[in-house]
């Protein structure tokens, strides 16, 4: 089926057909109702009637026509006309504009055009302004074929603004208040209280209130009415009422003379402004006021409100004269020992405003409300000021005097401590066992021999490289500023000789491997204690040298040569000097030779024996001597030479004999080397013996066997 609006054409179409004469007969609905007649295939309808049709071709030439095609389905749209609900509007600005229409129906829809480019198919409510106010056109569309469209005017009213209002804010209870409101234009103007009641006050745009009351505070509004419509309601304005102050003064009276005047104003509200005034052109704005110098007479303050509510009120005010001290002084002494006791005194100047209170400050910050207090066993501890407040009956307090204590402890006996014996060129000190009992600042006075009256600043007297002159009595007193203590009790220092160096001798030079030996001798009369032993390659250490005038290094080594010496410390602690060096020297010792041996020996002929030292194992320079084994007696005697040749055997048992070889060298002899052995032989007493391997050869080659001797 094929949809066109009323008022369109369409075009109806079918195949093209050969013939004589052919035409095209084209029908609506059935075959009574001929539409028109073609000559060529297809059918334009410029304005067809509403509604739904179906249409038909038939093709006809000069003999003959075809069948009805099968049915072309055209439904023409009928349109429909635009109604409104409401052709006139007229709304205030700001109201809600609502467009409409009643027609509804299936295949129905709208488009809504209007000012600023209104466009929309199904409008919502929208609030009137005056840019949208004029005509607003609808067109209705069935299954899209556009209709008659409607209008709807749309008149927008001006609404006020929200008016201003002016006057008072703020007033004293009783007071006229007047309210405006801005613009002046309207009728009515309604006003709205604090508790929400409405005042009109028709085109007047003023309210006045008469003799206002708490009740009258709070926030107002207003609202005004222009062409019909209602402005809205203007921003709150605070109409705040306030009673008078009630204000009561209090203050520090009466004061001290030279005391601070502490004026308060109590008030029952909140006020904004103060002032007082009293005598000597006392001045002041605040709530809590302060006079520095204060006089006796009447002071008054005056309170005001923001808003201007104010009240007054007065006090009398009386001030004291102070307490005058005249003098605070002691019977202290300079020096003490902790056993006496110290008074304090004052004078008044005046006694008229008795009785009074005392409060005396001690230096640790303790009190005393003795009018002269007494200070039991004084001593250092005490030392400092004394002040003394004194209070009258008005509580009054006097200027502060002090007076200072300044007491010296008589120092305490210093106690020596024995000292040792030391060693002439040693260095001690001379110790004060209760060295603790004295401050920094003690000077100590010594009695010493050959100096008295020497004088330390610290509990110690040095005795550096002492001589036998510091021996002797030893006395000390203690002076702590102007105090000397009693003297000390006697002690004896003894200084003890120092000890000569011992005499050392030693059998040096010797040969590396033998005992290499020291001896020293301390002099006569000298009763030693320990042999402090200095030498080569750790000789220094107990463990190696011992505690012995006769050490020994066995064996002796090469690293053992160089210098050596020793010191003595006495049986009372007293070390000598080191004594006079010895240079050790430790001879090489030649190296182990290797001996060698050439061959056996036979003794029934004559023969040589070579006997050699093997390459590698000589010793440049040395000399060798060979030794026979059996007897440790050489055979020869020393030779540079490494070989030795020998040819006498006399002497030498038919049988294994052993040799071995010692190099020497700068009196040194090598470690003897293995021993080497040669077969010294006899000829056998057996014939020799020859056998063949047959009786009788006849031939080339005979075999001899010869029969080794029994």
């Amino acid at each position: 089926q094929t949809l066109i609006c009323a008022g369109q054409g369409f075009n109806l179409s079918t195949n093209a057909y050969t013939g004589t004469d052919v035409s095209y007969q084209w029908y609506r609905n059935t075959i009574d109702t001929l539409v028109a007649t073609t000559i060529q295939p297809n059918l334009i309808l410029s304005n067809p009637p509403t509604g739904i049709h179906q249409y038909f071709v038939r093709v006809v030439d000069l003999n003959c026509s075809s069948s009805l095609s099968a049915p072309q389905s055209i439904w023409v749209q009928v349109p429909i006309t635009a109604t409104v609900i409401n052709s006139n509007l007229n709304p205030c600005e700001g109201d809600l504009i609502q467009l409409g229409t009643n027609i509804e129906g299936p295949g129905i829809t709208y488009l809504w055009t209007g000012p600023q480019n209104f466009t929309v198919q199904t409008p919502p409510a929208f609030p009137a302004t005056l840019s949208n106010a004029g005509n607003y056109t609808l067109f209705v569309f069935a299954n899209g074929c556009p209709g008659t469209p409607a209008t709807v005017n749309v008149t927008v009213r001006d609404r006020p603004d929200a008016p201003i209002i002016t006057g008072n804010s703020g007033v004293c209870e009783g007071a006229t208040v007047m309210l405006t409101a801005q613009p002046a234009a309207g009728n009515p103007f309604l006003w709205i209280s604090p508790d929400l009641d409405t005042v009109n006050t028709g085109m007047t745009n003023a309210l006045i209130l008469n003799n206002v009351t708490q009740a009258d505070s709070g926030y107002w509004k207003v609202i005004s009415v222009l062409n019909g419509c209602v402005s809205p309601a203007s921003l709150p304005h605070l109409v705040a009422i306030e009673t008078y102050p009630v204000v009561i003064v209090n203050a520090n009276t009466p004061i001290c003379q030279g005391g601070i005047l502490q004026l308060q104003a109590n008030v029952n509200q909140a006020v904004t402004d103060y002032s007082w005034s009293g005598p000597d052109m006392f001045l002041a704005f605040t709530k809590e006021a302060t006079d520095n110098t204060p006089s006796s007479g009447s002071y008054s303050v005056t309170v005001s409100t923001n808003f201007g509510c104010s009240a007054n009120a007065s006090i009398d005010v009386n001030v004291v004269n102070l307490p005058l001290i005249t003098s605070v002084t002691s019977d202290a002494p300079t020096c003490v020992d902790g056993n006496i006791s110290v008074q304090l005194f004052h004078t008044l100047a005046s006694t008229a405003n008795a009785p009074y209170t005392y409060k005396w400050t001690y230096p640790d910050g303790a009190n005393n409300s003795g009018e002269n207090p007494i200070i039991p066993t004084a001593n250092t501890s005490d030392n400092g000021s004394y002040t003394l407040v004194v209070t009258d009956k008005f509580g009054c307090v006097s200027a502060p005097q002090s007076t200072i204590l300044s007491l010296q402890m008589i120092p305490p006996i210093p106690v020596l401590v024995q000292a040792d014996a030391i060693c002439e060129g040693a260095t001690t000190n001379v110790l004060i066992s209760n060295s603790s009992d004295y401050p920094p600042n003690t000077s100590f006075i010594w009695q010493i021999p050959g100096k008295p009256n020497e004088v330390t600043t610290t509990p110690v007297y040095p005795i550096t490289n002492a001589t036998l002159a510091n021996g002797g009595v030893y006395i000390v007193q203690a002076q702590i500023g102007d105090c000397i203590s009693d003297s000390s009790a006697l002690m004896l220092l003894e200084i003890n000789k120092t000890p000569a160096p011992p005499l050392v001798i030693s059998n040096s030079p010797v040969c590396a491997g033998d005992t290499l030996t020291f001896t020293a001798q301390a002099q006569p009369g000298i009763m030693v204690q320990s042999w402090n032993w200095s030498g080569p390659f750790s000789f220094e250490l107990p463990t190696v040298s011992g505690n012995t005038p006769t050490p020994f290094r066995l064996p002796a080594l090469p690293q053992h040569a160089g210098p050596y010496s020793v010191n003595i410390i006495t049986t009372d602690g007293c070390q000598s000097a080191q004594s006079e060096s010895i240079a050790v020297v430790v001879k090489p010792q030649p190296q182990t030779p290797i001996a060698l041996t050439s061959n056996n020996i036979c003794l029934a002929q004559a023969d040589t024996l070579t006997l050699s030292v093997a390459s590698g194992t000589q010793t440049n320079l040395a000399t060798y001597t060979w030794y026979r084994f059996t007897t440790q007696l050489p055979i020869a005697a020393p030779s540079l030479s490494p070989v030795l040749t020998l040819t006498d055997f006399s002497g030498y048992p038919a049988s294994q004999n052993a040799f071995y070889v010692i190099a020497e060298l700068d009196g040194c002899k090598s470690v003897k080397s293995f021993n080497v052995s040669s077969n010294f032989l006899n000829l056998p007493t057996d014939l020799a013996q020859v056998q063949t391997d047959s009786q009788g050869h006849c031939g080339p080659k005979l075999n001899l066997i010869a029969i080794p001797p029994s």
